[in-house]
């Protein structure tokens, strides 16, 4: 598979290098011909995307027009949401005006909480999401929802940001392992597969609650593969959609993998 990258100096302090791989590896994997992002930024993010997806997709990325003041934003509660509001307001999306794949970008200038976004998308179904706009609650909240309300049945979105700096990502993200307590097997059923790295190592109070989810994903008719000693890093594949030999061949390959990990930890010292 072959990805493309933004130039190092047009990332500059936006991001790490890795996250763009990871970016430019899930889009060109998914193929995605309807794309949408909440928080244009500088436009990075989203030319990463734009670089790994075909001529004819149709990218949107939605920010606050240039006229909005960060004081006047109630639900705008992170300091450093704040300052790229004040210092950066017209520097929205630098990273692709003018160039080659810029043709594919559609901006929209509003608030992601009140805008209508049939009116700019259309009706079609977004086939992904790029979710990095404010980091209070109640905006990621918000924009998961919209997010989830335009997505096709085989769309992904993908979350930035969830980490210590940004307490209500994380604080909001986790609160979505609660979803899979809630859904009925018939609803688990439709899924074809899911892809999770549980943090109950981290936080022990969230072992229980783990567990259990694991268990009920799997009674609804899921493999489950592991591929950390930890069970951190967990595959649920439906079992109506592989096959046995795709099973036991994935079954091979992690047996390999975690060996080929525990030879790298022994003369390494543990990846984690």
């Amino acid at each position: 598979m072959k990805i493309c990258c933004p130039l190092p100096e047009l990332i500059g302090g936006v991001g790490s290098p890795a996250s763009y791989y990871t970016i430019a590896a899930i889009t060109n994997a998914r193929a995605p011909k309807r794309v949408l992002e909440f928080g244009t930024y500088l436009g990075v993010g989203i030319l990463t995307i734009a670089l790994n997806t075909s001529q004819d997709a149709t990218i949107y990325t939605i920010d606050l027009p240039d006229q909005v003041d960060s004081e006047s934003l109630p639900t705008l509660e992170h300091s450093a949401d704040k300052m790229h509001i004040r210092v950066l307001r017209h520097r929205v999306g630098e990273a692709f005006t003018g160039c080659e794949f810029a043709g594919k970008i559609r901006q929209i200038r509003a608030d992601s909480l009140t805008l209508k976004l049939n009116h700019y998308v259309g009706t079609d179904a977004i086939d992904m999401v790029y979710v990095d706009g404010g980091h209070s609650f109640g905006i990621c909240k918000r924009d998961s929802e919209t997010a989830l309300s335009v997505l096709s049945p085989h769309g992904v979105i993908l979350w930035d940001d969830y980490w210590w700096f940004y307490p209500d990502v994380v604080r909001y993200l986790d609160s979505l392992s609660e979803l899979f307590l809630t859904l009925t097997p018939h609803q688990l059923g439709k899924i074809g597969q899911i892809s999770v790295e549980f943090h109950d190592f981290l936080f022990p109070e969230m072992h229980q609650q783990v567990e259990l989810i694991k268990q009920k994903i799997t009674a609804s008719g899921f493999y489950r593969i592991c591929f950390s000693h930890d069970n951190t890093d967990v595959l649920f594949i439906n079992k109506r959609k592989i096959t046995m030999f795709d099973y036991l061949y994935l079954s091979i390959w992690r047996r390999n993998y975690l060996g080929l990990q525990r030879v790298v930890e022994h003369h390494r010292g543990p990846l984690r």
